[in-house]
């Protein structure tokens, strides 16, 4: 009987491994190129596509919330630019800046609220809120858009449109509509007017 010699037999497989191993390696170093010198926005708020707000400054903390109170924005920081940010006389700053924005704060829900034409459901409880995509605001502190906010829990994405601060900066007034809800679309009546 013929014994087997061990050396010609893993011979092939060591090959195999050692390719595997140079072709991964490759794979690593083409997935991960350099960052070409290129500065990178301070993200101090957890915004995903925030490049317009490179040092960002706290303009003002507010809160707003719907007309039956079951759904409620607390402590929202307002960040903005601040290479953009007119300091005034009355330390009102948010009434003279004119630029990207970016929220993050806490949603309260009291009690469930649901989207009757989609069955989007948002359920009770605390959710941190954060911005996505940068938004804006004009001077006087109006106009503020935020086209995309989402939570860390329940998959909740909602967007602002015509806002505006009040009660020297401390109140949001706008329309906010719930577009997400754990990936499902909801309906556009899925909005409220915050204050």
């Amino acid at each position: 009987m013929e014994t087997l010699n061990k050396k010609t037999l893993s011979f092939p497989l060591k090959n195999i491994a050692r390719a595997i191993g140079a072709l991964t390696m490759m794979l690593m170093l083409a997935a991960c190129p350099g960052n070409g010198n290129k500065v990178a926005a301070v993200n101090v708020f957890g915004c995903q596509d925030c490049a317009s707000i490179i040092s960002p400054v706290i303009l003002s903390v507010v809160s707003s919330a719907s007309p039956d109170q079951t759904i409620q924005f607390v402590n929202m920081n307002l960040y903005a630019e601040g290479s953009l940010v007119v300091p005034n006389a009355s330390g009102n700053n948010y009434n003279n800046y004119r630029g990207p924005i970016a929220l993050q704060g806490q949603m309260v829900v009291t009690r469930e609220s649901v989207d009757p034409m989609s069955g989007c459901v948002i359920f009770p409880g605390t959710y941190d809120l954060t911005t996505y995509s940068a938004g804006s605001m004009e001077f006087a502190s109006s106009g503020i858009r935020m086209p995309l906010m989402i939570t860390n829990t329940g998959g909740i994405e909602i967007r602002i449109d015509n806002g505006y601060l009040h009660q020297n900066g401390s109140r949001l007034y706008g329309q906010v509509s719930v577009t997400r809800v754990n990936g499902y679309a909801c309906s556009p009546g899925f909005t409220n007017t915050f204050n």
